[in-house]
């Protein structure tokens, strides 16, 4: 039930996307994107894994500046390899993909970039995901004595919706954000941890090279999968919905949902 279900291979979105701002000739603010967890450490280190050592690579290279990360489409993706029960090697290898990321950066900024010009536009709405029916509130009181570390706290956390709301939610609200700046650039936030699908489906009908997706934002509300991905089960698609609280995986219309709430959003920012 837990990560290690996932399976290799699949889609990837390699691209890396990148916004600079200057005043004059000087560089201020580098943000710049990868779909991927930053997940290259164990569970005993604490800093900003790749990501963080890319920011510091890229304020290394251009004094003065500030580099910021964002998280795009990456739910189903870790970086690989990676190293667990080893600390300093792990760190090694998150410094390593860090400057890899870094480098692809400075390639983007040492090469002409377009300008961004006004205006801008942004639009935001929320629609529900609506979620399978969950377990009967019996059958979660015959299995809990059975039961221990996380799933019997999940189960203990869904007999308490019985008891004081009737029943666990059928349905999770899910805000999505678009920006517009000016005719050439759009940016598209979505919530959770959405999977690789979104960014290149999204990217393929509104500009593979004027769109940039990204999760991660409003609220962590757990996975969202694609219809591929839930379709295929596993954590991301199916089990890790009740290390979020919810009583059972979405149903097979998530990304009917998210697709359909983006293309109304889209309309409003033209």
């Amino acid at each position: 039930r837990g990560p290690e279900s996932r399976a290799l291979g699949g889609q990837v979105d390699q691209d890396v996307p990148v916004i600079t701002v200057k005043a004059g000739n000087d560089l201020k603010a580098i943000v710049f994107g990868y779909s991927c967890h930053t997940t290259a450490l164990g569970g005993l280190s604490i800093n900003g894994d790749y990501a963080g050592f890319a920011q510091l690579e890229l304020e290394k290279s251009f004094p003065g500046s500030v580099a910021m990360f964002v998280q795009n489409c990456g739910g189903d993706a870790n970086p690989l390899p990676r190293i667990r029960g080893k600390d300093v090697e792990a760190t090694e290898l998150a410094s390593m993909y860090g400057k890899i990321l870094a480098e692809a950066v400075r390639q983007v900024i040492t090469t002409k970039m377009p300008p961004l010009n006004g205006p801008i536009h942004a639009a935001m709405g929320e629609t529900e995901l609506s979620l399978q029916p969950g377990i009967p509130l019996e059958e979660l009181k015959q299995r809990l004595p059975n039961l221990t570390g996380m799933p019997k706290r999940e189960f203990e956390h869904f007999i308490r919706q019985y008891e004081t709301l009737g029943s666990p939610p059928d349905c999770v609200k899910y805000p999505i954000q678009v920006w517009r700046i000016g005719p050439d650039f759009t940016f598209i936030a979505l919530t959770g941890e959405t999977v690789v699908d979104y960014s290149l489906k999204f990217k393929a009908a509104y500009g593979w090279n004027s769109t940039w997706v990204c999760g991660y934002n409003n609220d962590l509300t757990s996975y969202i999968p694609s219809l591929r991905v839930r379709k295929e089960g596993g954590y991301e698609g199916v089990t890790g919905m009740f290390e979020y609280g919810h009583r059972a995986p979405y149903t097979e219309n998530v990304e009917e949902t998210i697709t359909a709430k983006v293309e109304e959003l889209m309309k409003q920012v033209k």
